[in-house]
């Protein structure tokens, strides 16, 4: 893969000023952090990265050659494959040229610090940070209700407009929760303390 890699990737800065590279997410999600770990690992200097929020986003710029490449999480060590990505590149003209292995960390946000455990009303993230979580979700905040949003990235901003009760709990990635300025209310909150997430690197078949 390392090898077939450098070789797509040299070959797109030969035809071009500037890689696009879409990632299912916004900045600060996961899959943010995927693709900088990428960019770093592989030395691409020429980039732009352009955040695609869901899986079928990415799928559909690729198709359309909006983009050079598109990061998605394919696969997780605790839930097994991402239902989201796996529909969205399903029977679709792309070929994976790399993965990205990297551990992951849920960590828990609310609005105030006076908001108790039993007084939270509804737990927010993606339906697979979620899933990941859902056991110590049960035991921290036994009378919430799951509210799944596009993407883990996404919940602190909604908390903070308004547009989740402010009795939520956000389930991110800790960067994202501290740039919103919100309390942290558990460090990691991920069923499996050693939780890996695959990402998938893809681009338009020849």
């Amino acid at each position: 893969w390392h090898r077939i890699l450098q070789m797509v990737l040299l070959l797109e800065q030969l035809l071009q000023l500037m890689i696009r590279i879409g990632y299912q997410g916004v900045e600060n999600s996961n899959n943010h952090i995927a693709a900088e770990k990428f960019i770093e690992s592989n030395e691409i200097e020429n980039y732009t990265l352009i955040p695609l929020v869901s899986s079928d986003n990415v799928v559909r710029h690729l198709l359309n050659k909006e983009i050079d490449l598109g990061i998605m999480a394919i696969s997780n060590s605790i839930i097994g494959l991402v239902q989201e990505t796996k529909n969205a590149v399903e029977k679709k003209n792309l070929i994976e040229i790399s993965r990205i292995k990297m551990s992951i960390t849920h960590a828990a946000f609310k609005l105030n610090s006076d908001l108790s455990n039993f007084d939270v009303k509804y737990v927010a993230s993606h339906e697979a940070a979620l899933a990941q979580c859902k056991n110590n979700i049960k035991l921290k905040y036994p009378n919430a209700e799951l509210t799944p949003i596009k993407n883990t990235g996404l919940g602190p901003q909604m908390l903070v407009n308004g547009e989740l009760d402010p009795s939520t709990v956000i389930i991110c990635p800790p960067k994202a929760g501290k740039k919103y300025d919100l309390v942290m209310d558990h460090e990691n909150l991920s069923d499996m303390n050693d939780s890996a997430t695959c990402f998938g690197i893809f681009k338009l078949a020849d």
